[in-house]
């Protein structure tokens, strides 16, 4: 068993060590559901963990994006954060629609080279544009 702690929160996950699937009796199966089981559970984790970078504390989580729609994450945030968490499309907007045209916000930004993280909201010490557009022949 290994310990993951972010900090104030923790878990005790099982991750096996140099084995591959079958090797200890693990069938391939169980192995796929435990790395999937461990990486959700380090995805609600940090989500709620990200809550204490706020200055007052959310009455209520929104998601959007493919996660979503992950049953166990969202019950999990739930569970952890005991903040009322909700998905974005129960308030009849498309949670695909909002990723997708975040995505093309910082897409285009980053084409016409302006910054898209800024001192505020990510800390770094200046405007940062999304890095360099690699142009192939």
């Amino acid at each position: 068993m290994t310990k993951i702690q972010i900090k104030k929160l923790s878990i005790t996950v099982s991750i096996p060590k140099y084995e591959t699937p079958g090797s200890s009796g693990m069938d391939i199966a169980a192995h796929i559901e435990n790395a999937i089981t461990t990486l959700s559970e380090l995805t609600a984790l940090t989500i709620v963990n990200s809550l204490h970078f706020f200055t007052l504390e959310p009455k209520e989580i929104i998601l959007s994006g493919g996660g979503r729609k992950n049953k166990y994450i969202l019950d999990r945030i739930k569970k952890i954060s005991k903040i009322s968490t909700n998905k974005i499309d129960d308030y009849k907007i498309n949670g695909d629609f909002i990723e997708s045209q975040a995505f093309a916000y910082l897409a285009i930004r980053s084409f016409l080279n302006k910054p898209i993280s800024f001192p505020g909201t990510t800390g770094v010490s200046e405007p940062k544009t999304g890095g360099d557009i690699i142009k192939f022949k």
